[in-house]
């Protein structure tokens, strides 16, 4: 089992249920978005640990410049403990297991902004690097923090941001209000 897919595989599912978006990347090539809507595509970084998602350097250039404006990146965090091969030796105790703590979706410049300023580390085996986000790192961005945001180099009276009805832990920002309406009119929270 490779646990990094799963928990991957599992939350892209549980996202395109949420919002009513098409799976892309089924194979994780990371040659294409993990889920295409209607005017906008998405990136799933989810983590094996409960250390958040990467955004690596590679495929951030490759989304940029087939995509800018119209791609979001997600970020679910899960309550798994580590290491997850111990606690969680077969694929069904890890479906049991996993859940969604808490989910931030955040618009492409802000991610970019999170790579471009944040500490860069070599991914294994393949030449790329990447930054991450954790989910206090995430709350802070959300929360509109200002040391983080003057980080970024970016003003977060730009972007549109949503709590999500009928769930206390779904976080959205987006770069445009139209995008942000498409996210709330499809989003079911019972997904």
């Amino acid at each position: 089992m490779n646990t990094q897919q799963f928990i991957g595989n599992y939350f892209e599912g549980l996202l395109s249920k949420m919002f009513n978006l098409e799976r892309g990347d089924r194979n994780f090539s990371h040659k294409e978005p993990d889920l295409i809507g209607n005017t906008f595509v998405m990136e799933v970084k989810s983590s094996r640990f409960d250390n958040g998602g990467v955004i690596k350097g590679r495929q951030l250039k490759y989304l940029e410049s087939t995509y800018f404006n119209d791609c979001l990146y997600a970020f679910p965090y899960h309550e798994l403990r580590t290491p997850i091969w111990k606690h969680y030796p077969a694929e069904r105790s890890l479906k049991r297991a996993l859940g969604l703590k808490s989910l931030y979706i955040f618009p492409f410049s802000v991610a970019k902004a999170r790579y471009e300023t944040g500490y860069r580390r070599p991914y294994r085996y393949t030449g790329d690097d990447f930054v991450q986000i954790n989910e206090s790192l995430a709350a802070k961005i959300f929360a509109s923090d200002k040391t983080i945001w003057e980080k970024l180099q970016l003003n977060p009276r730009k972007f549109p941001k949503a709590k999500l009805k009928g769930a206390n832990n779904i976080f959205i920002m987006t770069e445009h209000r139209d995008m942000m309406d498409e996210l709330l009119h499809f989003a079911d929270v019972r997904a």
